[in-house]
Parts: C-alpha cells; structure tokens; sequence
C-alpha cells in the first residue's frame, strides 16, 4: 500500500468486511524466517521515515513514534539474532531516543538500559525470561 500511495495512487475508505483471511498450520511464509520478517519491517519503516521526510510531511511527534516502533522490533530480533540487533540498534537508536514505557518495554527495562546499556539489559530480559520459564514448567 506504501508503494501505491506513493505512486499517486487514490485511496477510499471501506468499512465493510471485503477480506478472508485464511490461517495455515505449516509453510507460513510470515513464519519461516522471522529475523528477515523483522528486518523488512524495520526498512520499511525506513522508507516511509524517509518519504515523509521528503515531502514535508515529517515532524518531531512522528519521529518519537516511529523510534518507539524501531526501537521494539529490535527488541525483538534480539532474541532471534542478537548482533543483528545490535547492528540496528547503533544504527538507527542509540544516543538518538529515550525509551519510554510501552507494551513492549517495561519500566525495569529501561532503568537496566540507562543504568548498563542496551546489550547487558537485553540479556538479563531474556534470561529472566528463560528461568520464569523454566521455574512455571516445573510447577506443571
């Protein structure tokens, strides 16, 4: 849609139901490889940074939001790919936005980044993670 819109391309509302959606058990492509799929999520939010920015449709609020954005979707891929991750995040995050608390990012979490950096809290995340995992299975 991004690329029709910027092609010219007129847009109309519809709110009534026009979609199936239709859920597979296997061979999803969306599944296959989901650090490409975060990966293509964040350029092209990339891209659509950048057009707005281009045509003078960018401003602070945006930017704030689309960082939010960027910034948990790295979050994400660390789990998956953490030097990947990291490569993001110094490309597009660091010294350049604050977390704020949102319903990927605890305030925990960002009190552990300001106070030991991104990486060493990323790591005590996702080992917490494992060992309330781990501590849950073994209840069942």
């Amino acid at each position: 849609f991004f690329k029709l819109l910027m092609a010219g391309a007129k847009v109309a509302y519809d709110d009534q139901l026009g979609t199936v959606v239709v859920e597979r058990s296997a061979g999803s492509i969306s599944s296959s490889n989901r650090v490409a799929n975060w990966q293509r999520f964040i350029q092209l939010r990339v891209e659509i940074r950048n057009y707005l920015q281009e045509n003078l449709m960018y401003n602070g609020e945006r930017e704030e939001a689309w960082k939010r954005i960027i910034f948990d979707s790295i979050r994400t891929i660390y789990g998956l790919d953490p030097t990947l991750s990291l490569e993001l995040y110094l490309k597009y995050i660091k010294d350049k936005f604050k977390p704020v608390v949102s319903g990927g990012t605890s305030s925990l979490f960002i009190l552990m980044c300001r106070m030991f950096g991104f990486d060493f809290a990323q790591n005590l995340f996702i080992y917490a993670k494992g060992v309330l995992k781990l501590q849950s299975f073994r209840k069942h």
